[in-house]
């Protein structure tokens, strides 16, 4: 027969019963209240969304940390840093989840020297802050960088790269280190039996020769035709999101990338590049400034080449348009004459058939003469008397007289100081000799 339980065991059960109610208590009433606190209103509570931030450190003795209200890491597992032993040896980007419009503060760690950040946000080398308002990638690049030469080429394949001090033969693996950005040509021997490069060189297809804008821990690939194999590009290449800021109402183009993506559009816009490409970008549009963020590969020109992930971001700026000209005020009318048109006044009928005629050619404002005056030049059948004068109304501002020949004439008209602009007539009088007046009428528009 089993003995009744001691008092010391009732005590211990009745704990652990107590315990379990706690606990049903507490899913019961806190939970709801949690949920409870999700609704508002006629709707259930919306959180801000989150979008991604992607950081990949290249180089060496580099990292970056990044802070900011609600960044979570999601890649590498905490408390992993960021660094170059993640991303170039793994081939893999840091990524952070970051609610969205949260601004992000990225600071360089370790002892390598920082060249660049990839944003227009931050054009030195300190602390760089992102508005995350978009999913962005950021590149932190450290100088010198890693390059790697992967050679499949039997006994006899030979690539060399003078700039980078690298010659790499047969089956070899070669890797030295380099400036961050550096400019490197790279020659495969011999030519008949090479075939194609990979990686870095994709671009430069079956040529023998490949130059190279480094991105940073490039590998190149090179294969001969005497070799089966295919170069290992290890790590494999990482993929960075080019966003582009379109303001004055431009357009911006680029070149395909080997993921099939273009940019095309305003005025935002993106596109995925793969590293070691060197994209074209073309601003389109008439008044184009300049490029912001893109120094030195792209700064005034409307069309620049950039390796991947040197940019990924970037401004492209147009002038505003100019204001439309303002419509023409009617002009007050001269106080010193009646008349209150600015219109021409009519011209003359022609004379007379039969009689002496005389023409007046040409009239022309000799703005640098002095005093100005207007040059007439005339032309009359026959010899006479004339008198030029400048009308403004009825008025007579200028009269002067000539004695004319048969024939053409240049004749001169002097103007006086101050002589207001506005349309004028200068009416002409010829009086041939032994014949009857010939008077010409013709508007004349002045501007000082």
């Amino acid at each position: 027969m089993t003995p009744p339980p001691s008092a010391a065991d009732r005590r211990s059960t009745i704990r652990r019963v107590a315990a379990a109610l706690t606990l049903v208590f507490v899913v019961l009433c806190v939970a709801p209240s949690s949920s409870a606190r999700q609704v508002r209103g006629l709707g259930t509570e919306t959180t801000a969304a989150n979008v991604t931030l992607q950081v990949i450190v290249t180089g060496s003795n580099g990292g970056v940390s990044v802070t900011g209200t609600g960044v979570a890491q999601v890649e590498p597992d905490l408390p992993d840093p960021c660094d170059v032993n993640w991303t170039r040896d793994n081939g893999r980007s840091c990524i952070y989840s970051v609610p969205e419009g949260t601004d992000v503060t990225l600071q360089r760690l370790g002892s390598g020297n920082l060249v660049r950040w990839s944003v227009y946000e931050c054009a030195g080398t300190g602390p760089c802050t992102v508005k995350m308002d978009a999913n962005r990638t950021v590149v932190a690049t450290f100088t010198p960088t890693r390059l790697a030469l992967v050679v499949e080429g039997g006994d006899s394949g030979m690539v060399r790269s003078p700039e980078a001090n690298l010659s790499c033969s047969g089956n070899g693996n070669c890797a030295t280190s380099v400036p961050a950005f550096a400019e490197v040509t790279f020659n495969a021997t011999p030519v008949a039996g090479f075939e194609k490069w990979s990686g870095a060189c994709q671009e430069a297809g079956t040529a023998p020769t490949c130059t190279l804008v480094l991105s940073g821990d490039d590998v190149v690939g090179a294969k001969f035709k005497n070799d089966p194999d295919e170069p290992d590009i290890i790590p494999p290449r990482q993929q960075a999101e080019l966003r582009v800021v379109v303001e004055g109402g431009g357009k911006v183009v680029s070149s395909r990338s080997r993921l099939n993506q273009q940019i095309d559009c305003s005025p935002n816009c993106k596109a995925k590049f793969e590293q070691g490409e060197r994209p074209t970008l073309t601003a389109q549009g008439e008044r184009f400034l300049e490029w912001r963020g893109g120094a030195p590969y792209c700064t005034t020109n409307p069309t620049c080449r950039y390796p991947a992930f040197g940019i990924t971001s970037i401004r492209a700026v147009w002038a505003p348009a100019p204001a439309p000209a303002p419509a023409p005020q009617p002009r007050p009318p001269d106080p010193t004459t009646t008349t209150t048109t600015t219109n021409p006044p009519p011209t003359v009928p022609p004379p007379r058939a039969g009689a002496c005629t005389a023409k007046l050619l040409n009239v022309a404002f000799l703005r640098q003469a002095r005093p100005r005056s207007l040059q007439l030049r005339v032309s009359i059948a026959c010899r006479a008397n004339a008198t030029m004068r400048l009308l403004r109304g009825k008025s007579a501002v200028v009269t002067r007289s000539y004695s004319l020949p048969q024939g053409r004439s240049s004749l001169r008209l002097g103007l006086p100081r101050g002589l207001k602009g506005g349309w004028y007539v200068i009416a002409a009088r010829f009086v041939p000799v032994g014949g009857k007046a010939v008077v010409i009428r013709r508007p004349f528009h002045f501007k000082p």
